[in-house]
Parts: structure tokens; C-alpha cells; sequence
């Protein structure tokens, strides 16, 4: 191996050449391995990236052995080619599954699917896998043609841009295309239930107890409405608010104690500005780090400012904390029940499985989402509420 021949001007071209075919074809292999990785259990998602890895790996040097003869092969391209977009139609057909049909009418409910299978995910992976080798390798060897150092290089950027990134562009892609959280269809709920109430009564409310009193509406969202919809006095307290007051009063502040601070402090008639400013205010220089206190028009005013010490708006009510970890959480277990779902029931022997939980935990989760009345149940399966 000659590690000079790639300091020549030749050589320096030639990896410049490999590097930027590295970013591009390897960017198109990590993205299809994530996607057909994307939707099994975490467990199982890294095990099928190991193993894609594994075989991208085998694949590269094999045809790499033999790469300047696949040079003068005639169609050679053209079958991986094949082979790649059998593995896009199977990608589109996980994405977009046939409707059913009932008496001759097509249904607007997807057909009920299984979830991915750790071996079918591992046979998509492989066959993407033979065909995105042979194009990295023929498109590296060819730019690298009298500089093997150069080309093994190329193939070892290769896998590594894969290992590193196919996981990520796997969660990113659950993530994104996730229809699994639970806030959506609690939402959905809620709106339709206040919805009705709402043409019931013959227009929203216009006090702070009667928009409380509609389903899904809190103390934020209520008062929120009475200011910037209504213009009425009412003071809305976000968490840029609560740690604006928790700051000027220099201690944590309880739910009760920040609201009755914002309701004493504001001012009657000019309800929708002040709130707007107070928000601003602290969002832009009252921020969470790095506050820009010589600029704050409360800085004479602010004990934390003046005394130093813990921020107190840590801790304080309304305040946002970074939320806990999703990937292994009950939310994610109970969004993947969710999710199944809105294909169509799911059968009681199968819940563990769909949530990826043991069945104690399955059933804890199902009662407290039967509580909350986020599905409905028979004795054979449990369904999204009518």
C-alpha cells in the first residue's frame, strides 16, 4: 500500500473525487437503511443497522476484489438498479398500504398490518445492501482506478458514514413520521367534545369559569382566550411569564402564587398588550440561559438580579423542564397501542407485543388508558372510542 501515491497531485484529485461520491451515495444508503430500519423496537433497530452495516461491509470488499473487472461488465449497474427499486416499491407499500374492501367498497381504514418482523427488515436491508455496494464500489474504483490506497479509503469512508448515521436517520424518521403520541388523539378528543358543548351554548363563554368548564381547557388556554381573543382583562401566565415573576420576586414561585402575582400586577384595559410584552420580555431577555439582564427594563427591579444565588425560576410552577426521555418510556408503549389502533382493533393477545412491553406493564398501561377514556374494549379487543 502506497500512502505517497495519494500526496501526488493524481492522488489528491482522486480522493477529493472519492470523498465528495462518499457524501452522496453513502448520504442515499443511510437514509434507505434507516427508513427500512424505521418502526421496529429500538433493540431490534440496531440490531438490523449491525447487521446492514455488516453486510454493506461484506459486500464492499467483495466487490472491491474485483472491482476493475465489474468496470467492463455490461448491465451490471443496471440489475443493482433493479434490485434497488424492488426495495423503494416495498418501502412505498410499507407507507401507503391497500385500502380494504367490503362488499365491493373500499374502506377508508388502512388494512391492519403486522408490525415490521426483525427477518424481514434484515432481507430488505441485505438486498439494499448488494445493490448500494455495487454503485458505491464501481463509482469508487472508478475514480480511483490507479490508486488503491485511494480506493480503500473510499469503501472504509463508506462503512463508516454508515455506521455512524444509519441509527440516527432511523429515529429521526420514526420521529417525524410518527403518528404515535398521545397528545394528538387527546386532543382530537377534547376539541370534538368542546366543539359541541361550544355550538350548544351558541358561542365560547366570555368568563374565566365557563371556558374552564369545556373539556381539555386549562388555566393557560382559558385566560389566554379571554385576552387575546376577547381583549378582556385576564392575566396569562406561560412559562416565559412565570419565570419573569420568579425572578423579580427572587424565590420559586407555587401555581397559585404566580398567577395571583400576574393578576395583581396587571393592568385593567391593556390586558392583551401587557401579556404580549411580558411574553416577549421573556423570551428574548429574560431567557432560560445566558439572560440579558443590562438590557431588561425590570433589572432595578429584580431580586434575583440583586442577591445573586440559584435561579429561582427552576423549579417554579410553569416553568418548562426538559422532558423525560421518550425512547423506553410509557408514553412510547402507549402511543404504539395508539397508533395501532387507528388501523382498527387490536386483539387483547396481541396488546404486549404492539406496545413492545411485558404483559404486567401492557396491562397497567391499557387500564390507565381505558381510564382516561383514549380506547374502548370488548372481551376480544380493544378499540379507538366511537
Amino acid at each position: 500500500m502506497d500512502f505517497a501515491d495519494v500526496l501526488t497531485p493524481a492522488g489528491l484529485t482522486a480522493l477529493g473525487q472519492v470523498i465528495m461520491i462518499d457524501l452522496m451515495l453513502a448520504g442515499d444508503n443511510v437514509v434507505i437503511l434507516g427508513t427500512l430500519a424505521a418502526g421496529l423496537p429500538a433493540r431490534d433497530r440496531r440490531r438490523v443497522l449491525g447487521i446492514g452495516v455488516g453486510i454493506a461491509l461484506a459486500c464492499l470488499i467483495a466487490f472491491a476484489l474485483v472491482a476493475t473487472r465489474l468496470l467492463n461488465i455490461v448491465g451490471l449497474l443496471f440489475a443493482g438498479g433493479l434490485l434497488l427499486l424492488w426495495v423503494a416499491w416495498k418501502l412505498y407499500r410499507e407507507l401507503h398500504p391497500p385500502k380494504v374492501e367490503s362488499d365491493g367498497v373500499a374502506s377508508e381504514t388502512p388494512d391492519v398490518r403486522p408490525p415490521k418482523s426483525f427477518g424481514h427488515a434484515i432481507v430488505q436491508v441485505a438486498i439494499a445492501d448488494l445493490s448500494m455496494s455495487l454503485d458505491n464500489v464501481l463509482a469508487v474504483a472508478g475514480a480511483a482506478r490507479d490508486h488503491p490506497t485511494v480506493l480503500l479509503f473510499g469503501l472504509a469512508l463508506s462503512v463508516t458514514l454508515m455506521a455512524v448515521a444509519a441509527n440516527m436517520i432511523a429515529r429521526i424518521i420514526e420521529r417525524c413520521h410518527r403518528g404515535d403520541r398521545l397528545g394528538d388523539p387527546r386532543r382530537a378528543r377534547n376539541l370534538h367534545a368542546t366543539a359541541q358543548q361550544v355550538e350548544a351554548l351558541g358561542g365560547f363563554p366570555r368568563d374565566l369559569d365557563g371556558l374552564l368548564a369545556l373539556p381539555g381547557i386549562g388555566s393557560y388556554t382559558a385566560r389566554a382566550l379571554l385576552a387575546f381573543a376577547f381583549e378582556l382583562d385576564a392575566a396569562v401566565v406561560d412559562t416565559n411569564i412565570a419565570r419573569v415573576y420568579a425572578r423579580v420576586g427572587g424565590e420559586r414561585l407555587t401555581p397559585a402564587r404566580v398567577q395571583s402575582a400576574a393578576d395583581a400586577a396587571l393592568p385593567s384595559g391593556d390586558a392583551w398588550v401587557w401579556n404580549q410584552c411580558l411574553m416577549d420580555l421573556g423570551a428574548v431577555l429574560c431567557r432560560p440561559g445566558s439572560p440579558r439582564c443590562a438590557e431588561c427594563p425590570l433589572v432595578m427591579r429584580c431580586a434575583w438580579r440583586r442577591a445573586g444565588g440559584p435561579d429561582p425560576a427552576i423549579g417554579s410552577a410553569n416553568v418548562s423542564v426538559r422532558q423525560a426521555r421518550f425512547e423506553g418510556s410509557d408514553r412510547q408503549a402507549r402511543g404504539r397501542l395508539m397508533k395501532a389502533m387507528t388501523a382498527g382493533p387490536v386483539k387483547r393477545a396481541d396488546v404486549a407485543a404492539v406496545m413492545d412491553r411485558d404483559d404486567e406493564t401492557a396491562s397497567r398501561l391499557v387500564a390507565a388508558l381505558l381510564a382516561e377514556g383514549m380506547c374502548q374494549t370488548d372481551r376480544s379487543a380493544l378499540r379507538l372510542p366511537d
